[in-house]
């Protein structure tokens, strides 16, 4: 396989009269390229696709042996890839490659959201935006790219992978459902699940809300109930990640209240739970609605902590909105 470098905004998709049969690239329109054999960053890239192209079931899949591309798009994945850039600069770089890639251009957005993460944290923090603008922009290509569920679930599988950019190539993968196949909705689906099982970090509730938003709206009782009894594991799970357990009170609370009371009454009495858990924990109680949440959220009350007034303010503002209770102790 042969990589040209055609000049920006230049239109290959219909090779005319002078190329060759089987896809060769014929003699005037290769005068009409630049071989990205002879340029700097080119140099890199065109070993470093050729070489993907090779091993790639997606590279064999396409009939062209030489492939077009656009000096416009090299300028801009090298600035998407270079580490040292600024946020500002890459995520711009990302929304000027457009809605129209073609399916080499995919494959080199494709290598560079499996690379590993960068070294340092600070160029982590920016990678794992830059990733998921990739990923955003893949999602919304006029024409669905090819293998773009495998691709994310080779990310999010990927435990080397910085686990934020795992955690927005599943979140990726939740509203890329719709538009995906059957078969790849399965994949997606499996996703999720396992993901449940990594109570230890975000992801567990990422797969909490994408389980939810799948199951909502559809007759289906067993999913419903898989999810919320998949909500009360985490809940209950002392060793579960606190935000994680903040989406699983949030997601079972109404649906399981009576079975969250105690988890929520403990956490919100809790100085040492901290703010957004005990915070879930006072919102869960006011929706839960009975004598004995208003008697935690009173004594909560009563602790005195100013950190905690408005989530108590709306707790029992709903609780008096609802009929549960006529009075409100936390107003003054």
């Amino acid at each position: 396989m042969r990589v040209l470098l055609s000049p920006s905004g230049t239109d290959f998709s219909e090779p005319d009269d002078t190329s060759a049969a089987g896809g060769e690239v014929g003699l005037e329109e290769t005068e009409r390229h630049v071989s990205l054999e002879t340029s700097g960053e080119s140099t890199r890239l065109a070993r470093d696709i050729e070489d993907v192209y090779e091993e790639s079931p997606r590279g064999r899949r396409l009939e062209q042996e030489a492939l077009v591309l656009d000096a416009a798009f090299v300028r801009s994945l090298a600035t998407i890839e270079d580490p040292s850039g600024t946020y500002a600069e890459r995520g711009a770089a990302v929304r000027d490659l457009g809605t129209r890639l073609s399916p080499f251009e995919v494959e080199a957005l494709y290598r560079f959201l499996l690379a590993a993460a960068p070294d340092t944290e600070q160029e982590r923090v920016i990678d794992r935006a830059v990733k998921n603008d990739v990923l955003n922009l893949l999602r919304n290509q006029d024409d669905a790219p090819e293998d773009l569920t495998e691709v994310m679930m080779a990310l999010f599988g990927d435990s080397d992978q910085d686990a934020a950019v795992r955690d927005y190539a599943l979140q990726q993968m939740g509203v890329w459902h719709e538009h995906a196949s059957d078969e790849e909705k399965k994949t997606i689906l499996s996703a999720f699940e396992a993901a449940l099982d990594e109570r230890d970090t975000s992801l567990a509730g990422t797969a909490l809300i994408g389980l939810h938003h799948l199951t909502a709206g559809i007759d289906d009782e067993t999913s419903v109930s898989n999810v919320t009894e998949a909500a009360l594991a985490i809940v209950r799970d002392d060793n579960a990640d606190d935000l994680a357990r903040v989406t699983a009170l949030n997601l079972a609370t109404g649906s399981a209240s009576a079975r969250t009371r105690d988890s929520a009454a403990e956490w919100a009495m809790d100085p040492d739970a901290g703010y957004p858990l005990r915070l879930a924990s006072i919102a869960a109680l006011g929706s839960d609605g009975s004598p004995e949440a208003i008697r935690v959220l009173e004594r909560v009350e009563a602790q005195g902590d100013p950190h905690l007034r408005p989530a108590l303010e709306t707790a029992f503002r709903k609780l008096e909105e609802t009929g549960a209770m006529s009075v409100n102790p936390a107003q003054p």
